[in-house]
């Protein structure tokens, strides 16, 4: 089933990962991945962020924990369990859990929902050297799977290639289209107050991200204090102007040309 328990690998790699959506886990629990040591990820919504939630963690006991988290930890509805074929130690799977929580939290996709942090396990270089080909592996399956856990929200480009900007109304705000969505830099300036005509959803939006902290009051408006990825471009304008906005019109280069122009009106064929 294309979205049931889902096996992936990279030709010529030891990791394998499998993915587990939460109503299949008794059926996940008997397949023979379930008896190795893992590094796991529980992805799921947040309850209380703006952003999805992540839980990072490792086991000798995959059947175990899974039923413990699936007992004890409501946010999550997928779970990702990444195995080697050829066994790794308790020692690999834990250098893999600090390596895994140092990367997500340096990107910033995903809120955390683990309370503590993790000290860096001791390894001979050998075995680190293992775990660092084993992680960027680990890293290409969770981003094919569409869980760009330790991507940068930025594309990997120079910030004025593609970069837009919205200036209407007193805002100040520059981002870019990624694949992923519209992602808003750091520094960039909002409205603080919604127009009469915001949509809720859009006031609710706003005012989830002042409570997570991600915009902050200064000077007469509100700055990101991050980048964030919206899921349109038309979101994250209406963010920026306090109500309703097409951003496919709002956000402009520094040649005056909009997202449409660029993105929309290419012929094919065409630059």
């Amino acid at each position: 089933e294309p979205r049931g328990l889902r096996l992936a690998s990279v030709t010529n790699r030891i990791i394998q990962t499998l993915v587990i959506p939460r109503r299949r886990l008794a059926d996940a629990l008997n397949r023979p991945e379930s008896n190795h040591v893992a590094v796991y990820f529980l992805f799921g919504e947040s309850t209380v962020g703006s952003q999805s939630s992540v839980y990072i963690g490792e086991t000798e006991d995959i059947p175990g924990r899974l039923r413990d988290h699936n007992a004890r930890k409501d946010f999550w509805n997928t779970a990702i369990i990444a195995v080697a074929e050829a066994r790794f130690t308790k020692a690999h799977v834990k250098y893999l859990e600090w390596m895994s929580i140092q990367r997500a939290t340096e990107a910033g996709r995903f809120d955390l929902e683990n309370s503590n942090q993790p000290q860096r396990p001791f390894l001979p270089e050998p075995q680190i050297a293992d775990c660092v080909d084993a992680f960027e592996t680990i890293d290409t399956l969770l981003s094919a799977l569409g869980y760009p856990l330790f991507e940068g929200t930025r594309p990997s480009v120079d910030d004025s290639e593609g970069a837009f900007f919205c200036n209407r109304s007193g805002a100040d705000a520059t981002g870019q289209l990624t694949d992923d969505g519209f992602v808003v830099f750091e520094g960039s300036k909002a409205l603080c107050d919604d127009r009469p005509s915001s949509p809720p959803s859009i006031v609710q939006l706003r005012q989830q991200l002042r409570t997570d902290g991600i915009l902050e009051d200064s000077g007469g408006a509100m700055v990101f204090t991050q980048d964030y990825i919206f899921r349109s471009p038309s979101t994250a304008a209406a963010v920026v102007v306090g109500g309703s906005a097409n951003g496919w019109v709002e956000w402009r280069n520094g040649q005056g040309k909009t997202l449409d122009d660029v993105y929309r009106q290419v012929q094919p064929g065409g630059e």
